[in-house]
């Protein structure tokens, strides 16, 4: 998917008082991985045979919400399909589970329809965008494993496309045509704009917190809802408390950055050309970033030239 949108509800929030203070340059490893509790079940996931063509409509739960392209101009993020965008289901059925995935010939409007060789039944789908990475039971509750990547592109306006992580449940599809499936965003998104001479030097941000905002995380449904398991890893994960975006920059357009939903306590963000020059900044203030919403931080002021301080 492509950036320009909300989905849970991702709205343009007013600029945070930062009070932004400089910073020394400092190596910042990621966390330990978190190792598999014993009581994951890891099952066994079959691919759905085939069947006759069906579709169904995915949009937003609410208006405006993140989950593909993000186009804006109304004092809003709106979230709009790609042709191409897919997303996979699971469900569980004979005692086994399988999985499916539907795609969309649709641009660039809100709500799609998706199709799929799999024929719909009375089934109830668990639905990620665009995949899940792990599966599994926990304490009877369908676990799925994500990632929020620690090194994204830099899109001017919008987000690098697959990034906006989105679930939908459906309890009991039928193949009607008036059938929608509503998609929550999972994650958070940082938004800022960059202003000085330098920013045409810029070809990295990094946004570090004393805490987790990459990496992988697992989810399952509470009402419909994609909840977050915070204590609980597949073995093999990986956390990470920097997220790098990367590309080049353009003074006064919106740029994102996507994180998991947390609350931090100060944080810091570097910008570099990539030769080793640099200027950071910091704030000690406590941010929340909540999930499907965008966190406004305004425009920074990179000066004339980088202070490698």
């Amino acid at each position: 998917m492509k950036p320009g949108g909300t989905m849970g509800k991702i709205g343009f929030l007013m600029a945070l008082a930062l009070g932004w203070m400089g910073c020394a340059k400092e190596a910042v490893a990621p966390s330990v991985p978190v190792m598999d509790p014993s009581g994951i079940v890891i099952p066994e996931v079959f691919q759905a045979p085939p069947g006759a063509p069906s579709s169904v409509r995915a949009g937003l739960y609410e208006v405006p919400d993140t989950r593909s392209r993000l186009s804006s101009g109304d004092g809003a993020a709106k979230v709009l399909w790609t042709t191409g965008d897919s997303f996979v289901t699971l469900y569980e059925k004979d005692g086994g589970y399988s999985m499916a995935a539907f795609r969309t010939y649709d641009d660039g409007v809100p709500s799609a329809a998706f199709w799929s060789y799999y024929t719909i039944v009375g089934h109830t789908f668990h639905c990620i965008y665009p995949d899940f990475n792990q599966f599994g039971i926990y304490e009877g509750d369908m676990l799925f494993g994500l990632t929020i990547p620690p090194v994204q592109k830099a899109v001017a306006g919008g987000i690098e496309e697959g990034l906006n992580l989105a679930y939908a449940y459906a309890d009991k599809l039928i193949g009607e045509p008036e059938d929608q499936l509503m998609f929550y965003n999972i994650p958070s998104l940082l938004k800022f704009r960059l202003k000085g001479a330098v920013v045409s030097r810029v070809r990295k941000v990094a946004f570090t917190v004393d805490g987790t905002v990459a990496g992988d995380l697992i989810i399952h449904n509470v009402d419909g809802l994609p909840v977050e398991y915070e204590n609980l890893s597949f073995s093999g994960d990986e956390h990470f408390s920097t997220v790098f975006l990367q590309g080049e920059f353009k003074a006064g357009v919106d740029y994102y950055i996507v994180l998991w939903p947390r609350q931090v306590s100060g944080f810091r963000m570097e910008f570099s050309d990539g030769a080793g020059h640099f200027t950071c900044k910091q704030s000690d203030k406590t941010v929340t970033f909540e999930r499907s919403r965008i966190k406004d931080f305004g425009t920074i002021d990179l000066g004339k030239d980088f202070v490698d301080d």
